[in-house]
């Protein structure tokens, strides 16, 4: 069985295994910080408030959410696994010594030699000793055994072990009466009738009688100031078990104390120990104990020492008390007998005899006994609790680390390594990070100056290794002013050379539209509004508004008057936005539509009697008849995602038309029209 010294070492091992996970977790959320740190200053998604704060571990800095979240679970996690190591406890455990020598209990035939005064020695080892030394207390009664004479003590305080006699006592006792018996004076007489025993039961009729004023009445509340004569039935049950009896020795190696620790019947899961509860009665106990009846053949001498004690014997009081050694675990700390508590008395008479007798005078066989003690053995007692705690703590910690990882994982996909390591280089610190941004610019600027090839090994991996990002240069995805020069780009997020040439470049907002019409799909759009001001994106839509504005005939007006821009202006004011969920139907074909609308962003289906026959994009529009006539939409459009849509409805239109009367002449042209497509159908 493990010492204690397993005990300290698995705390310390628990603890500092905790430490060290601790430090490898946050070790670990360094380095995924400074790789996402790398990553985004390559990919030019840093800022100079990110990139300080990776400097100063501030809140701003890159994984900064991730990593928290992470750190706070492992340090939850951490404290718990602290916290249930310290909540181990050691219990300690007897263990074996050694194998000795020992006298077995062995009783058949034997007899208590003549001579001895049997009453006057139990009173005093009563006297000396407590109830332990004689058996386990029960409700009613007492359990004794003993498993065997130590002839050897390998240590100040050992157990010997082993199977051995067993009795059981069971006494009950009324509440008394007075007496007029007086001729015991200050003593306490004990008389008793002993009917026939059978093979391992001895029952035994006791009349104690305790002197005046040495008795408490428990059922009336008072002292008696009269002799007493109290009545027991006692039942002594002779079985044998497997038995642990404790003893000390003093420095001279002499055998001082012994006292009586388990009992446990044969075959039996139940057993009982020192010290106990009483809570159990004798009958329970006699039933465990049934089936063994009294194989060591103590019965004879047990009644021998029986008949010696509690047969027409007087015991009195020593050192002024008003109770007799004999009874003493009948009386409380008051000093008085007390009628309650009698049965403890003789249950302890009782059982102090037979341990006298079996103790005393077995036979002189030697036999190999265990000899067991406290040598540093013990049992380490987990809770529960704390092993589910730590346990669930733990593999939340785990899996946040490893969603930590992960995360990193995917972030760091499709990296250039050799950029990748010297931006990592480059974020070891602050100096070395300004070292190589002003060797990045320096050459940069010297190829430009001397016309060299932009491209050439040592310029462009200068350039492109430390990244295009931002934080540097400027923005990456459109061309503005910078002190040192122009940024000219190339591949997407990579800067091939710095000039001086401030003209390059250079793209008005009104140009976006044609640029878009040419690309298709509003990818110019998309490209140049990546981080672009609210006003400029403003003005953007406003040009692409005006482009198809331009192609629908009673909305374009070229006349010259000095009035084209005013129309135009007139129409932009009345629009009003409109955002599209999901799969939101815009207008339902046959029913009388009241506006246009042009797509700003979104995808939209043209629906033909519920089939899809057309997909609108950014740049199309649709409803446009609305506005002229007043006839059933011919479609069904329907957003396939989240859009945006400027509206244009009827009557806005109408008030805006009052003022020109050309436009008013296309849209009555547009009504002949539709009427005499009308008339052939």
């Amino acid at each position: 069985m493990p010492g204690i010294w397993v005990y300290n070492f698995i705390q310390i091992f628990v603890i500092g295994l905790t430490l060290i996970a601790h430090r490898a977790g946050h070790k670990i959320s360094q380095l995924i910080t400074t790789s996402i740190t790398a990553g985004n200053l390559i990919r030019g998604r840093s800022n100079v408030a990110e990139l300080a704060d990776y400097w100063s571990n501030g809140p701003k800095k890159p994984a900064h959410s991730v990593t928290l979240v992470s750190k706070t679970i492992e340090l939850v996690a951490d404290a718990i696994v602290i916290c249930s190591s310290i909540s181990f406890s050691w219990e300690a455990e007897q263990s074996l010594l050694e194998v000795s020598k020992c006298q077995p209990p062995l009783y058949n035939g034997s007899e208590i030699p003549f001579g001895i005064n049997v009453p006057q020695f139990i009173q005093g080892d009563i006297d000396y000793a407590e109830v332990y030394n004689y058996g386990l207390p029960l409700k009613d009664g007492l359990l004794g055994g003993w498993s065997g004479w130590p002839m050897d003590n390998p240590m100040n305080s050992f157990e010997v072990r082993g199977e051995g006699p067993v009795y059981v006592v069971e006494v009950f006792c009324d509440n008394g009466k007075r007496t007029n018996r007086t001729n015991y004076d200050i003593g306490t007489h004990i008389e008793s009738s002993f009917i026939e025993p059978d093979d391992r039961s001895l029952f035994l009729q006791t009349t104690i009688t305790f002197p005046a004023n040495s008795v408490y009445d428990d059922i009336s509340q008072m002292i008696v100031d009269s002799p007493v004569d109290q009545m027991c039935s006692c039942l002594i049950t002779l079985s044998y078990g497997d038995v642990s009896f404790h003893f000390d020795a003093d420095q001279w190696a002499m055998v001082t104390n012994g006292q009586l620790r388990k009992i446990q019947p044969k075959e039996n899961l139940m057993s009982w120990s020192s010290p106990t509860s009483v809570v159990q009665h004798a009958v329970d106990v006699k039933k465990a104990f049934s089936a063994f009846g009294d194989k060591f053949g103590v019965l004879p001498i047990i009644t021998e020492a029986l008949l010696l004690t509690l047969q027409n014997q007087t015991y009195f009081p020593s050192q002024g008390a008003s109770f007799c050694n004999m009874l003493s675990e009948g009386t409380y700390p008051d000093g008085y007998y007390h009628t309650q508590a009698t049965y403890r008395g003789i249950a302890t008479a009782i059982g102090a005899s037979a341990h006298f007798s079996i103790m005393q005078y077995g036979t002189a066989t030697v036999v190999d006994c265990e000899y067991f003690g406290y040598a540093g053995s013990g049992l380490l007692n987990v809770p529960d609790i704390g092993v589910w705690l730590s346990t669930g703590s733990s593999i939340i910690a785990c899996l946040a680390k490893l969603f930590e990882i992960l995360w990193w994982a995917m972030a760091q996909s499709g990296l250039q390594y050799f950029s990748y390591r010297r931006a990592r280089r480059s974020l070891r610190n602050p100096m070395r990070f300004a070292i190589d941004a002003a060797d990045m610019f320096a050459r940069g600027l010297d190829a430009g100056r001397n016309e060299q090839d932009v491209c050439d090994l040592d310029t462009t991996r200068a350039i492109s290794e430390l990244g295009a990002g931002r934080i540097q240069y400027g923005d990456d995805l459109i061309t503005k002013d910078d002190s040192i020069g122009r940024l000219m780009i190339g591949e997407y997020g990579q800067v091939k050379t710095i000039v001086n040439d401030r003209q390059f470049g250079t793209i008005q907002d009104e140009e976006f539209a044609e640029l878009d019409e040419l690309l298709k799909n509003g990818a110019f759009v998309k490209f140049m509004t990546f981080g672009r001001s609210t006003a400029s994106q403003a003005a953007m839509e406003t040009a692409k508004l005006k482009q198809m504005m331009a192609k629908i005939p009673f909305l374009h007006r070229a006349v010259g008057d000095g009035r084209d821009e005013l129309f135009q202006h007139f129409v932009l004011n009345s629009l009003h936005v409109k955002t599209c969920n999901r799969h939101e139907l815009v207008i339902k074909e046959g029913e009388i539509g009241n506006e246009m609308y042009f797509i700003l962003h979104g995808k939209f289906d043209v629906l033909l009697k519920g089939k899809k026959v057309a997909t609108l994009t950014d740049g199309a529009f649709f409803g446009e008849l609305a506005l002229a006539l007043k006839i059933p939409r011919a479609a069904s459009v329907q957003s396939k995602g989240h859009g945006k849509l400027y509206v244009l409805n009827r009557e806005a239109f109408q008030s805006i038309t009052e003022d020109f009367s050309d436009i008013r002449l296309k849209i009555d042209a547009i009504k002949k029209e539709r009427l005499e497509e009308l008339q052939k159908k």
